[in-house]
């Protein structure tokens, strides 16, 4: 299974860790997205 990371090839992942691995790409995404939006001073 190849993985697609802002439409460009990642890696690729086996079916025995496949949902471990996706939940992890996604947690540090997701935590990325955060520490982002944190330093936004103004929204507008």
């Amino acid at each position: 299974n190849l993985i697609y990371i802002d439409g460009k090839p990642a890696q690729k992942l086996t079916n025995d860790n496949l949902v471990n691995e996706l939940e992890r790409l996604i947690r540090e995404k997701a935590a990325e997205k955060a520490e982002a939006d944190a330093s936004v001073i103004v929204r507008g």
